[in-house]
């Protein structure tokens, strides 16, 4: 009989509702099932016993929802503060505020919400619980709770100018550049992924800040010593092919003199370059370009010319570097002013992981070097380390999808990061904005002379650089004459349009001039970069309208 029993008891249905603690059926947490019971009951279907049964709702709960004491409220828990319609409103301001690049932060949204009950207070007043209308940690959380599409997220910095971009400003420029390369009968450089790069600098902290740490609880302080000088960070210079491939950094260090045993320190094929501040600058850009990048491009086997995607930086734009792009057949074409964030493949997909990638090597190194100090000399292998597990190919190849560079298409951004809703994105309505195009190009290819007024005809002002083309340059130093430049950088007596024009040539024309009297092959459609901030701020400021309108034009 017991053996009957068991196997009775195993052969039954299992029963697949589910049920609390104590086994009973808990369907009067779904409301949809609640609604259904309270259905069938008004309907005549089943009795109130039945329904009970049939869908595990006490009968005590289904006598109450049938009373008139059932107030149609379905959240369990007593009542919100805010009603639900003031929430959603409240839910919208956050949406909009951040859509505006103004997120709220917690204090502030405490704030609103005390303004709202203040403002009640004067009409009718609203009782909260609140200490002088003002919430607190409970009410965020349960607010977070019953808001799901709200939650707290750490924003991106983005400059003003930055947030002035729109997404037709940046089309634009897509169509600028496939225009610019189409007309030469170029377009096929875009298709092949070894031949379309970008290059970007990013700084590393040999002292990492530390967030979270594990401490016993009932510390009251937790110290970190410094194993490393906390305010030192290395510039490093990164350049990366469509196709995955990583070409050699240059490393940027912060001296007058560089040690030998510190450059043995670095693999052999690395750039190593210094500066006082350990900054990049048009020196040390150029040599990266002619001893690491365009040696990269001759090992690898690509087919010239290529293209060089890279920021506005004055180290990039600068004239010397320029005529090294002209003699290596580089295309080096500037983004869009201030939408790296959104253009750049570096910023958008490889720096965050190598950055992590880094402080965990630095983590590793302090580990097995208990108590040394990292210093330069433990830079390169800590570097090289971090770049073997914080740069893959696909994160490379990723990158440029996501940034419209390879394939070069205009739709694959992400337009969501552009802030603003016009298309006018003029920083400074004084100044006209053009799209920096190709600013140099290879002296092996043929380029017609006629060229689309929008790309070159007129100069384009990028943060401290002017691009001014060839022609403008070649017109006003043949309107001064040779005679005129003899005697303005001979005589010491000139006239007030003489100092102009003297003025002009030292800071403008002058490291054109020899230039273009040895040229061979004349780039009248070509424009040349020219840093202002080598003006001093003394001098006349001088705007491109005025060159040409100067004296003898």
């Amino acid at each position: 009989m017991a053996m009957k029993i068991f196997l009775s008891s195993m052969s039954g249905k299992k029963n697949h509702e589910p049920k609390n603690k104590q086994g009973k059926n808990q369907h009067h947490n779904d409301e949809s099932i609640v609604q259904q019971c309270i259905l069938n009951v008004k309907t005549g279907r089943q009795t109130i016993y039945g329904a009970s049964k049939s869908f595990g709702i006490p009968e005590s709960t289904i006598r109450y929802r049938l009373s008139d004491k059932w107030t149609q409220k379905t959240r369990k828990g007593p009542s919100t503060v805010l009603s639900s319609e003031e929430e959603e409103k409240l839910v919208a301001w956050l949406k909009d505020r951040q859509q505006r690049g103004i997120p709220v932060v917690k204090e502030t949204l405490y704030s609103k919400v005390k303004s709202f009950f203040d403002a009640k207070a004067c009409f009718t007043p609203k009782p909260n619980p609140f200490r002088n209308n003002r919430p607190g940690r409970k009410w965020f959380n349960s607010f977070l709770k019953r808001n799901k599409s709200i939650t707290l997220r750490t924003p991106e910095a983005v400059s003003a100018a930055s947030a002035k971009v729109s997404e037709a400003d940046i089309r634009g420029w897509f169509d600028k550049v496939y225009t610019y390369f189409e007309e030469r009968g170029l377009s096929e450089i875009l298709q092949d992924p070894s031949r379309v790069y970008n290059g970007d600098e990013t700084s590393f902290f040999l002292h990492p800040k530390t967030k979270a740490v594990l401490a016993a609880r009932e510390s009251r302080n937790v110290y970190e010593v410094e194993h490393a000088n906390s305010h030192l960070n290395i510039t490093v210079m990164f350049s990366f092919a469509a196709d995955g491939s990583i070409v050699p950094p240059d490393v940027i260090l912060p001296m007058k003199r560089l040690r030998t045993d510190l450059l043995r320190t670095f693999p052999a094929d690395w750039g190593v370059g210094k500066s006082a501040k350990g900054w990049m600058d048009a020196d040390n850009f150029a040599l990266y370009i002619q001893k690491v990048f365009y040696h990269f491009l001759l090992k690898k086997g690509v087919t010239f010319p290529v293209i060089y995607f890279v920021d506005g930086h004055s180290s990039h734009m600068a004239a010397e570097v320029a005529d090294l792009c002209l003699e290596l057949e580089i295309f080096l074409v500037v983004l869009y002013p201030n939408t790296t964030r959104i253009t750049q493949p570096a910023d958008v997909g490889i720096f965050k992981p190598l950055k992590n990638a880094w402080k965990a090597a630095v983590s590793e190194w302090h580990d097995t070097h208990n108590g040394e100090i990292l210093s330069l000399d433990h830079f390169g292998p800590v570097l090289q380390e971090a770049m073997k597990r914080g740069i893959l190919a696909s994160s490379v190849i990723n990158g440029f999808r996501a940034c419209g560079l390879y394939p070069f298409n205009a739709d694959n951004i992400d337009y969501s990061k552009c802030i603003a809703k016009s298309a006018a994105s003029a920083i400074n309505q004084e100044v006209s904005v053009e799209t920096p195009v190709p600013i140099a190009s290879p002296s092996s290819t043929s380029l017609p002379a006629q060229v689309s007024d929008n790309l070159i005809a007129h100069p384009s002002y990028i943060t401290d650089s002017v691009i001014i083309p060839f022609t403008t340059i070649k017109q006003v130093l043949k309107d001064i004459g040779e005679e005129r430049l003899r005697k303005i950088t001979t005589c010491l007596e000139l006239n007030s349009d003489e100092i102009v024009i003297k003025t002009i040539f030292e800071k403008l024309l002058r490291p054109f001039h020899s230039r273009l009297s040895h040229m061979t092959q004349p780039h009248d459609d070509v424009s040349v970069p020219v840093n202002l901030s080598d003006y001093d701020d003394n001098q006349p400021s001088l705007t491109a309208e005025q060159i040409q309108n100067m004296p003898g034009n």
